[in-house]
C-alpha cells in the first residue's frame, strides 16, 4: 500500500491532543507528525490544525522560530503567510540571522502560486515591515528570483 494512502488513514486526533501537552517534545512531534501529513496526502484537516495552533499559540519570535522547525516539511505557503506576517512585526528578527535565511530559503522553496495568498501579498508583508532596508530588499530579491519565475 503506498505511504499516501496510508497517511490518509491516518487519525490525527492523538496528535491534535498532544499539541496540548506540556511537553516540549509531545508539542515538537505533533507539528511534526501534522505537518508530514500535510505535505504528503494534502489534507486540509492536519492543515487547518496546524493554522489553528499557530494562531492560538504562537505569539513570540521564539515560539515562531520552533514552530517552523517544526513544520517546514509541511511546505505550505499558507503556513510561511501567517508565519511571515507575524515576523514583520518584529524588528529583532533579523538579529537572528540562521533562523531567517532559513525562513527565506523555506519561502524560495514553496509554491506560493498553489496558495490562497497571492505573491503580491506576500511581497505587501515584507515591504510593510519593521525590519531595516537591508533585510526587506534581500528578502524582496530572494522572492523575485525564485518564486517569480
Amino acid at each position: 500500500m503506498p505511504v499516501e494512502k496510508i497517511l490518509a488513514k491516518i487519525n490525527i486526533q492523538p496528535n491534535l491532543i498532544d499539541l496540548q501537552s506540556n511537553s516540549k517534545e509531545k508539542v515538537r512531534s505533533a507539528l511534526e507528525a501534522l505537518a508530514g501529513v500535510t505535505l504528503l496526502t494534502k489534507r486540509k484537516d492536519s492543515l487547518y490544525a496546524l493554522i489553528g495552533y499557530y494562531i492560538m499559540e504562537v505569539k513570540t519570535l521564539e515560539q515562531i522560530e520552533f514552530f517552523f522547525n517544526a513544520t517546514r516539511s509541511a511546505y505550505s505557503p499558507d503556513l510561511a503567510y501567517h508565519m511571515l506576517k507575524d515576523l514583520t512585526h518584529f524588528k529583532e528578527a533579523s538579529t537572528r540571522r540562521i533562523f531567517m535565511n532559513a525562513f527565506l530559503n523555506y519561502l524560495s522553496g514553496i509554491q506560493i502560486s498553489n496558495s490562497r495568498f497571492s505573491i503580491e501579498s506576500f511581497i505587501q508583508l515584507i515591504e510593510l515591515s519593521k525590519w531595516g532596508e537591508k533585510q526587506k530588499q534581500k528578502f524582496l530579491d530572494e522572492l523575485n528570483s525564485n518564486i517569480m519565475l
